[in-house]
């Protein structure tokens, strides 16, 4: 068999025809038609150690001083840069864990303000604005077992379901 063959069949997505061309499904991996070609890198990997890359294919029969060169590029995997925010977020809602941020925040959630110095346009907007927002009317506390509340209980559990 030749190149010619091996590469045919591999382009046209034909298995059969590819490991027949190779010298059929039980040859030795030394015996293969076409093989890898692999050349060490320049650079040491993180232990110090030389590793092989993939540089291309050639034929058994011809040698690997001919081969095909498939890998022209090299890629290099690096870290994504953080995006610089110009903006202050130390002072407001919490850091959403989804794309959507949920919280709402409480009347305890406001920032503190420092009346030892004067305060900024802003803050006394705000601070304004919070003193005149009324206040919520405030909710009877429950009592678990007035008569209010077991009545209709005891009702419900009385059904037939």
């Amino acid at each position: 068999m030749s190149f010619a063959a091996v590469h045919d069949a591999a382009d046209a997505g034909d298995w059969a025809g590819y490991v027949n061309a190779q010298g059929g499904p039980f040859v030795r991996r030394d015996d293969l038609q076409v093989r890898t070609l692999y050349e060490p890198r320049t650079e040491l990997n993180q232990y110090g150690e030389e590793t092989v890359c993939i540089k291309g294919v050639y034929d058994s029969s011809i040698g690997a001083g001919s081969p095909i060169l498939t890998r022209l590029t090299q890629w290099k995997i690096v870290p994504k840069r953080a995006v610089d925010l110009a903006v202050d977020l130390q002072d407001g809602k919490a850091v959403p864990r989804s794309s959507v941020n949920n919280c709402t925040g409480s009347e305890g959630d406001l920032p503190e303000l420092d009346l030892s110095k004067p305060l900024s346009r802003r803050e006394r907007r705000e601070l304004t604005k919070r003193l005149r927002k009324p206040k919520p009317p405030k909710r009877p506390k429950f009592i678990h077992g007035t008569d209010e509340q077991t009545t209709p209980i005891a009702k419900l559990s009385t059904r037939s379901i």
